[in-house]
């Protein structure tokens, strides 16, 4: 047996690549408005609630209300995505990667509206009718710490026992939306994974009695007490700045916050006369978000994992 027959061994390779696991596609750009600006800044009006007259003595002078007037500005953020390739490189490769390096860029900018969207729900929103008054998510939300009491407006989060979500503190957030007439469609809840499969050990999330999806024998969550869930990876979440052991998750109405869209994502595929003529793949968008109205989002500090 000849003992150099190692040196003919061959090695073989795929003859095209396998993209690593990722989150390719926005998850919550379905579960915001979304409205095209063709601007960097553009406002949001709205008008306020008011209170009739009740009993007007006879022959009164007219009494007349006050509207109030709010606004909130969205601001555009740019972004954009690039690699090259070399014709040498693809020859020494035997495969072309730039599809699928097309492909991870596209999903980089779809992952950055995601983020867009969530760092607008917990940060500062500006108001008034240049929008340069700051409005800040402390003073505009409710908030559920994460033992399950509750922030008013202008209170801010405390440092407490961190719990993961429950029902209890759906059932808060829930009685807060109904309490300020935050409309019952399109509610979500958006969280890290940790919190699905902590309510899957619920008896009350699986029973059929409590709700319909039967989400245990289905392995998932999907809408419970009105409520969509869209879970998200924990990298995604910021740590609260007081409730320091806590990720900052929300809930919110559609319409209460927005995605701005300045130019959706496109992409192009080009070679670079001036760098040999190396294939540039390109992707960008143009996008903001904004927390349009604060009654309709609810910052939740919870237990980021057991």
């Amino acid at each position: 047996m000849s003992f150099e027959v190692t040196t003919a061994f061959r090695k073989e390779y795929s003859d095209s690549f396998l993209i690593a696991y990722q989150q390719m596609e926005s998850k919550l750009r379905s579960a915001v408005r979304i409205e095209t600006q063709n601007s960097e800044e553009k406002f949001w009006d709205f008008i306020g609630r008011t209170t009739a007259i009740k009993n007007r003595p006879r022959g009164s002078k007219t009494q007349h209300i006050s509207t109030p007037h709010t606004r909130r500005r969205c601001t555009l953020n740019s972004y954009t995505w690039s690699d090259t390739t070399s014709s040498l490189d693809v020859i020494q490769m035997m495969k072309d990667p730039n599809s699928d390096y097309l492909k991870v860029g596209v999903a980089a900018l779809m992952r950055g509206m995601d983020e867009e969207i969530l760092a607008a729900a917990g940060g500062t929103a500006y108001t008034k009718k240049e929008g340069d008054t700051a409005m800040t998510m402390t003073n505009d939300c409710y908030k559920i710490n994460s033992d399950g009491t509750v922030a008013a407006p202008g209170v801010a989060f405390t440092d407490t026992t961190q719990t993961g979500l429950t029902i209890e503190k759906m059932a808060k957030i829930g009685e807060l939306m109904d309490e300020q007439s935050v409309p019952d469609s399109e509610r979500y809840i958006i969280c890290n994974p940790y919190q699905k499969w902590l309510l899957l050990q619920d008896t009350k999330v699986g029973s059929v009695d409590y709700n319909n999806v039967k989400a245990l024998w289905q392995g998932e969550v999907n809408t419970f007490m009105n409520f969509t869930f869209i879970f998200l990876p924990t990298e995604r979440f910021t740590y609260n700045a007081t409730d320091t052991a806590a990720i900052e998750c929300y809930a919110w109405q559609r319409d209460s916050m927005l995605l701005s869209m300045g130019k959706d994502v496109t992409t192009k595929v080009d070679n670079l006369p001036d760098e040999n003529y190396d294939v540039q793949a390109f992707a960008e968008a143009f996008y903001g978000s904004v927390r349009l109205r604060g009654e309709g989002v609810i910052p939740i500090n919870l237990l980021p994992t057991a």
